[in-house]
């Protein structure tokens, strides 16, 4: 009865528990829950915290780098979104890190792979800008695709792919099955959260 009342306290006090059941990565996790806390460092925070005198994008977009910019409405992201939605993965596109939390929190239960995916696309997106700082290049959107499903398809599917390979249906080096394995995941777990469409083999252009 205690641990109930306390369970219930901490979801109370902790609205992004959620994220939990999510299994996302742990450095993606972190970086989310940062987020939520606002403590990532973006150049309107840094400007609000006087370490910094311009709290606009450093991409050049000419917009302010808040929190809803890095999350929701940066255009290097959209672009990253559009190739994933190209291959025929279903991202959706938020106005503002708040609906974003709320739409992903309501489809987390039906289809926790477009969560991970997309949570998976904010840590690549925030990390490859900040990488530019060091190599002054960032990398292109599609190669950000390609990170991020390669990323989430490692950390979601290590499991099933073990069994694929202990089969022989996966060997050395081959993408194509691992990318048709995905997309037999991605396929079942849409069907879970009530779409009638399937996505055909991932085709993300380089």
């Amino acid at each position: 009865m205690l641990r109930e009342e306390f369970l219930k306290e901490v979801a109370v006090v902790d609205p992004t528990s959620w994220i939990d059941k999510v299994n996302l990565n742990a450095r993606v996790e972190l970086f989310i829950w940062r987020m939520c806390k606002d403590a990532v460092p973006t150049k309107d925070y840094l400007m609000k915290s006087k370490l910094a005198i311009s709290n606009m994008c450093t991409r050049g977009c000419g917009e302010v780098e808040d929190v809803d910019h890095v999350t929701t409405n940066c255009p290097k992201m959209l672009k990253v979104i559009s190739i994933l939605i190209n291959g025929d993965f279903f991202i959706p596109i938020f106005n503002s890190f708040h609906q974003c939390m709320d739409e992903l929190k309501s489809l987390s239960g039906m289809n926790s792979l477009m969560a991970k995916m997309y949570f998976s696309m904010l840590w690549y997106s925030w990390s490859n800008k900040n990488k530019s700082k060091h190599v002054k290049v960032e990398d292109s959107e599609s190669i950000i695709a390609a990170n991020v499903v390669s990323f989430v398809s490692i950390d979601k599917l290590i499991k099933v792919l073990s069994n694929y390979w202990d089969a022989g249906i996966i060997i050395d080096g081959d993408n194509k099955n691992v990318i048709q394995v995905l997309q037999k995941v991605y396929n079942k777990e849409k069907k879970l959260s009530g779409s009638t469409e399937e996505a055909d083999c991932l085709s993300l252009n380089y």
